[in-house]
């Protein structure tokens, strides 16, 4: 009898659990990953001023093309996400992100 009230515990158990983990999954699948939606954001608004010939503010955004580049230089990113937060970057007179863009890279920046 001990033993078919651990059975119903444990399957009560399991079936409590596997929504938790559903649920974790689903919002580590939310994250965006670098290399396939932020770098091309990047690509797009940063690297014009920020590469190896041009270096605003001693600044090349084009060696970053792997998440744990990005998470070696994390304090980088952290500033990198001051300058967005503040409207600073990128610059009035380039071309700017969407708010749903600048969201997306603010909140991948905060995720790390």
């Amino acid at each position: 009898m001990w033993y078919q009230y651990q059975m119903l515990f444990l399957v009560t158990l399991a079936t409590c659990l596997i929504p938790l983990a559903s649920a974790e999954e689903a919002a580590v699948d939310a994250v965006p990953v670098f290399e396939e939606s932020i770098h091309a954001l990047v690509e797009v608004y940063c690297t014009d001023c920020h590469n190896p010939d041009d270096l605003k503010g001693d600044l090349d955004l084009e060696r970053f093309e792997t998440t744990g580049m990005v998470i070696d230089s994390l304090a980088v990113w952290q500033r990198i996400a001051k300058r967005i937060e503040a409207n600073e970057m990128p610059p009035k007179k380039g071309s700017q992100p969407s708010p749903e863009e600048r969201t997306q890279i603010l909140e991948w920046i905060a995720s790390l």
